[in-house]
């Protein structure tokens, strides 16, 4: 049985790679954008993800906009929570938790690259009041998963914005 699995997941790989599947990996951003300054009133935590992902997608984010090839605005920042079931009793069961945030990239010269943007993310998750403790954890565990995922958005579309604006 152990036999078979491993031959089907052998089996399996040309056929994945012959459809065209790839993994999609960290975003490779263009030229333009070498020396990225950073302009926000975002979170702390939305940033130091944000300067991180833009290290590994071949930038280097800088503190002077005078050093910067691009400038990244990130802005209008949205957190919240929403009651999303409740029971017969008329208790709150489960919660949705709400994210968004706002970018846009400009040249050097103020002229937009990128058009403003809003990346939003939704969550869901049960509630229990015997364990509220487990729960705040759970919701701010999903909230930091939420902005991970909303910077690979952003640098998803940063990157797919360049490759289909016309270069002159």
């Amino acid at each position: 049985m152990k036999n078979m699995r491993i031959f089907l997941v052998v089996l399996m790989i040309p056929l994945f790679s012959a459809c065209g599947f790839q993994l999609r990996g960290h975003a490779k951003l263009p030229a333009e954008m070498q020396k990225v300054y950073v302009q926000s009133n975002a979170s702390t935590l939305l940033l130091r993800y944000l300067r991180q992902s833009l290290i590994k997608a071949g930038s280097l984010p800088v503190d002077d906009v005078n050093e910067a090839t691009a400038i990244l605005v990130v802005d209008n920042e949205k957190q919240g929570r929403g009651v999303l079931s409740v029971s017969d009793t008329a208790r709150v069961r489960e919660y949705e938790s709400l994210y968004s945030v706002r970018f846009l990239v400009r040249d050097v010269d103020g002229k937009e690259i990128v058009p403003q943007q809003t990346i939003e993310q939704r969550r869901d998750y049960s509630f229990n009041e015997n364990v509220v403790l487990a729960k705040e954890r759970e919701e701010a565990s999903l909230l930091r998963d939420m902005k991970i995922e909303a910077v690979h958005g952003m640098l998803r579309k940063i990157q797919y914005s360049y490759n289909t604006t016309p270069q002159p």
